[in-house]
């Protein structure tokens, strides 16, 4: 019963995203966990589909990759180029470039990702851990940051100017000064 619900969800949110206006097409990316092994997104002539450990992306309705991955997808989001970016159980994170239509290794982190981002200016990748480690991916660069909460984070976002990280908790909002490494401001909800 559950993955009737689930399907009719997906189904209903798919085309919320694919005839909405508000915020997929204007916005540079959108993100997505996935914990129940489904998932799928629409960008201009793309789609795509996430099933457990395969990856189907189409392009104006004809499938150009049907890859299947040794570990389950935890994660995903779409970059401003229609890149998918893509999240393994066993820590390796991938991006499919919808030019080349190639498969690319980023790179393989220690532990399983559960959040991940794309900054507004498609520079950076932010990885959030099970572990509740940030790992900061600089796409031109190559450069790599991390950081430890012993909280769990519930979502992340990088500010539109890139200057500012938000990490959400149960119960409270940390605003970070990107640039200085500095936390700006605890939010509470108590």
């Amino acid at each position: 019963m559950r993955i009737i619900f689930l399907l009719i969800f997906c189904v209903m949110f798919s085309g919320c995203v694919k005839h909405s206006n508000a915020g997929i097409t204007s916005s540079p990316g959108f993100q997505f966990s996935v914990k129940s092994g489904l998932g799928y997104a629409e960008r201009g002539d793309y789609s795509y589909t996430i099933l457990n450990d395969r990856i189907l992306l189409k392009e104006n309705g004809a499938a150009v990759i049907n890859k299947t991955f040794e570990s389950a997808v935890t994660a995903y989001c779409v970059d401003a180029s229609s890149d998918l970016i893509a999240a393994l159980s066993d820590g390796t994170i991938i991006e499919i470039d919808t030019t080349t239509k190639i498969i690319i290794d980023i790179d393989n982190f220690f532990e399983p990702i559960k959040l991940l981002k794309v900054s507004p200016d498609n520079n950076l990748i932010v990885a959030v851990s099970e572990n509740n480690r940030i790992v900061l991916f600089d796409r031109t660069t190559k450069n790599i940051s991390m950081g430890s909460y012993n909280e769990d984070i519930t979502d992340i976002n990088l500010s539109d100017d890139g200057k500012k990280i938000y990490i959400r908790f149960e119960k409270k909002i940390v605003v970070l000064d990107f640039q200085d490494k500095k936390e700006l401001e605890t939010i509470s909800g108590d």
